[in-house]
């Protein structure tokens, strides 16, 4: 229910075993290719559904450590407002991830589509500040920590299986929730000061910005991490 899943199974010669897939898979690039398509048969013959499908994928994602070690930490471009700027931005706990919503799975031949919304929960956002000028007597420098309650994205991958590849076809951050500033360091006995300053002006101002930029480099971040990784390795 809620979920789409198609194949074109006059494209296919009749599906072999998984043990004899396995072993004609060190035979050659085209018999591996068998492996993918007997995957998708047999995920439509056992009725495994496209949500079953994508949450294994993504924990697979999330256990693969090249993949562990470019998304968490994530690290941001410096920000600049009027007054301040904001660098050695960071971002924990991205792993976090979780299928928001049914996925949908579509295929052609040796194509499939996989479109699916990610729930990102308690993410820590940490960064350095400073003015952006400074007057000689007084330099203030601090630190800021704050926890993104809620993040929504939509992602659509594309997957080769001749190839054996996965490329990022779309990626969009939807839903932003409540950025909350949780410790900020730097202005002394001004701290709680600062810190309502900060929750109000330099974050709630520019949950937009914040927004965009999160998703342009979860973009880049993402379409580098798939560049290097096979199919196999996913499903």
């Amino acid at each position: 229910m809620g979920y789409h899943y198609s194949y074109n199974f006059s494209t296919l010669a009749p599906p072999a075993s998984k043990s004899t897939s396995r072993r004609a898979c060190s035979t050659g690039k085209t018999t591996c290719v068998t492996i993918y398509l007997v995957f998708v048969i047999e995920a439509a013959a056992y009725a495994q559904n496209a949500d079953q499908i994508f949450d294994d994928a993504l924990n697979n994602v999330k256990n693969t450590t090249r993949i562990r070690m470019r998304l968490d930490p994530l690290r941001l471009d410096d920000m600049v407002t009027q007054k301040i700027v904001v660098h050695d931005i960071t971002i924990r706990n991205l792993l976090s991830l979780e299928r928001q919503g049914p996925a949908l799975i579509s295929s052609s031949r040796q194509n499939l589509t996989m479109d699916a919304g990610l729930a990102f929960r308690n993410v820590v956002v940490e960064a350095k500040f400073r003015l952006k000028r400074e007057p000689r007597v007084l330099r203030i420098r601090g630190s800021v920590s704050a926890i993104l309650e809620r993040l929504v994205a939509k992602i659509r991958l594309y997957a080769n299986i001749l190839a054996g590849t996965v490329a990022l076809v779309y990626f969009e951050v939807t839903e932003l929730g409540h950025l909350r500033v949780t410790n900020l360091t730097g202005a002394g006995a001004l701290n709680k000061l600062a810190r309502t300053l900060t929750q109000r002006f330099l974050i709630d101002r520019n949950l937009e910005k914040i927004r965009q930029v999160i998703q342009k480099r979860g973009r880049e971040a993402i379409e580098q991490t798939l560049r290097g990784t096979n199919l196999s390795s996913l499903l």
